[in-house]
């Protein structure tokens, strides 16, 4: 597993908010704790952690943009073929000029399948 620390210094992997672990495993999970019966949905999927939030999962979208840049930059090294973003950040403005979503779509572009979660915070009476 490559390990990228976009916040800090960090030169081996770690998760101090936990919740790429989470995502990870059900990503990857191997099944070892049920013996193989339950695995992730990409159970043999090699992964890539690039760490852009902090131990209180918060952080800059220049982080991300930067994460994303990386991935794009590295698609063929490392055999980048998805990148997961679990993570929200408020809508300001028209996705067009957006700089997080102009990253995405470069990242598209280089032939990259993007997830992104799409929140927990919904719509409110406003749009």
């Amino acid at each position: 597993m490559k390990f990228v620390d976009f916040i800090g210094t960090g030169t081996t992997s770690y998760d101090d908010w936990g919740h790429g672990t989470h995502v990870a495993g059900i990503i990857a999970g191997n099944g070892y704790d049920s013996y193989g019966a339950r695995t992730g949905v990409a159970p043999h999927a090699t992964l890539v952690a690039l760490k852009a939030l902090d131990r209180e999962g918060k952080g800059r979208i220049s982080s991300i943009i930067a994460a994303l840049d990386w991935a794009v930059a590295n698609k063929t090294a490392y055999n980048i073929r998805v990148i997961n973003m679990s993570l929200g950040a408020g809508v300001f403005e028209s996705y067009n000029p957006d700089p997080l979503t102009l990253a995405a779509k470069r990242a598209v572009d280089a032939g990259i399948v993007v997830v992104a979660a799409a929140g927990n915070s919904g719509r409110d009476a406003a749009g």
